[in-house]
């Protein structure tokens, strides 16, 4: 794991925990989009959680996602949440492709393991409705439902 593993993780932290209402759903919110994708990735292919190989990646997206409930507090720029978003993002779909490829995945299927990668934690907040105005549930909801449409 690289430094630039780290620094996206908790920047992707950041961005999950400031975009998701309430402590506890912030905190799961910043630990899904860090880590989400390579979750996914890796029991999609079979591969060893990366998770398991490095646990310092999950206290690292944790601590950003501590950062991002801290920042949603204070009216953070959007831009630089959505620059955070896509610079860990773009990192991801790279790192998620070398590792597939390193675990002996074809170029293809490295190309859509990076995709996962960089942009499955992101869909499965979504997914959940954790974050904050996507129409499933919320403040932003007026009648509470769950359903999938706003």
């Amino acid at each position: 794991m690289s430094w630039l593993d780290l620094l996206a993780g908790f920047a992707l932290g950041v961005v999950g925990g400031a975009r998701t209402p309430g402590f506890f759903p912030a905190l799961l919110g910043g630990f899904l989009v860090a880590a989400g994708g390579g979750v996914i990735r890796d029991a999609a292919y079979g591969m060893p959680f990366f998770l398991l190989e490095h646990p310092s990646f999950a206290l690292v997206a944790l601590l950003g996602a501590l950062v991002g409930f801290a920042l949603s507090k204070m009216s953070p720029s959007t831009r630089l949440l959505v620059l955070m978003d896509l610079a860990a993002s773009l990192h991801f779909a790279q790192a998620g492709a070398s590792r597939a490829l390193t675990h002996g995945l074809t170029a293809g299927e490295a190309a859509v393991a990076g995709v996962i990668t960089a942009l499955g934690g992101g869909a499965v907040l979504l997914f959940l409705g954790l974050e904050e105005g996507t129409g499933r549930r919320g403040p932003n909801r007026e009648d509470g439902g769950s359903e999938l449409s706003p």
